[in-house]
């Protein structure tokens, strides 16, 4: 599942400042702050080079009001925001119903316009094209360059190498407390991840590590040095 989510509207960076939920650390997450009818930064919108994914139009946007059930208003905020990507979200889905919730992540945020107002204050360093992304679509392949790993009693460690493609995040798990996963649950695009596996002499045993999905299989035998 994909979880859109306004970026809050303290004018804060949120790298400092965290303002949940968009700044949990989850590839499932598509962070938006709010740009204005310039494409400028909303002065009020929060902000965070690595935790904000992109922006979309969020200041005087035309909306139901609580007036009446036939009234309309200009509001402003990330809350106006967000709903623009959420419906390019599921136009895209309903144009590409096969793409992951990691391809239409990706497919959104490799589709903004980059715009040099926005380096550094977003991710992505762009607004919300929806066209963009409805004509070139990611598709975030998360094979693993080994499906399969066994190691010694003795332990040690292993790499293996992703590239499922730009923007295209995912997390890293391990199943068992004897497989140790280094560096950050979550990743994106071209990377090496590395574990740790302890010492065992007692039993021979076998995990799993799951990246982006696929599940790696690490045995360790009993008895066996190599």
């Amino acid at each position: 599942m994909l979880n859109v989510f306004a970026a809050g509207n303290a004018g804060q960076n949120v790298e400092t400042t965290p303002f949940y939920p968009g700044s949990y650390d989850s590839p499932s997450i598509l962070n938006v702050a709010a740009s204005n009818s310039l494409d400028n930064r909303a002065s009020f919108s929060n902000y965070g080079a690595i935790s904000i994914d992109l922006a979309a139009p969020g200041a005087a946007i035309l909306s139901t009001t609580n007036g009446s059930n036939s009234t309309y208003g200009g509001n402003s905020g990330t809350s106006m925001a967000s709903p623009h990507v959420a419906g390019a979200v599921a136009l895209l889905s309903a144009h590409q119903p096969n793409l992951s919730a990691a391809s239409l992540k990706a497919t959104i945020m490799n589709g903004v316009d980059s715009l040099a107002q926005w380096n550094g204050f977003v991710r992505t360093g762009g607004r919300l094209n929806i066209f963009s992304a409805l004509q070139n679509q990611t598709v975030c392949d998360f094979s693993p360059s080994l499906k399969a790993v066994s190691m010694p009693t003795k332990g040690g460690y292993f790499s293996i190498s992703v590239d499922p493609g730009t923007n295209c995040d995912f997390s890293v798990q391990s199943n068992s407390n004897w497989i140790i996963v280094d560096g950050a649950a979550s990743r994106s695009g071209q990377a090496t991840v590395n574990f740790r596996v302890t010492t065992n002499n007692r039993i021979s045993r076998q995990g799993t590590v799951t990246i982006g999905g696929r599940e790696v299989t690490v045995s360790q035998i009993r008895g066996q040095n190599f």
